[in-house]
């Protein structure tokens, strides 16, 4: 499968900021003491967006990770199908093109492995930009 996804792409800022908030908050709560960053990149993504509907988002954008940064895909999903890679790899390209929100909206339309796989990719690639604004 050929990737579409190209490094120097970033998601929307204010997707970013907001996602570096809820970095801040979360690693300053006793339960995500010693936790590595990662995890609190995800959990933040999760606490940033929370259960966002279809009928709460606008969308203003139609839909278009080994942890190598030239791959969408985190790296268990090496093995699955085409078609839920191409799933999960879609709604990258939606987070990067209409912003997060927008993509995990769209996520919870899907089975629920499609929007953990989205959780995980998301967290891939968010950080990099958060370790950049040197933020973690």
């Amino acid at each position: 499968m050929e990737d579409k996804f190209t490094p120097q792409e970033s998601f929307p800022q204010n997707d970013i900021e907001r996602i570096q908030k809820e970095v801040e908050r979360i690693k300053n709560t006793p339960e995500f003491e010693g936790v590595d960053d990662r995890a609190v990149i995800k959990e933040s993504i999760k606490q940033a967006y929370p259960q966002i509907t279809p009928q709460n988002v606008a969308s203003s954008a139609s839909p278009v990770t080994d942890h190598n940064e030239n791959n969408l895909l985190p790296a268990y999903m090496q093995n699955d199908s085409d078609e839920d890679k191409d799933e999960v790899e879609e709604l990258i390209h939606l987070a990067l093109t209409a912003g997060i929100e927008i993509a995990i909206a769209e996520a919870r339309k899907r089975r629920t492995r499609i929007l953990d796989d989205l959780h995980d990719a998301l967290t891939d690639k968010v950080m990099p930009q958060l370790e950049d604004r040197n933020k973690l």
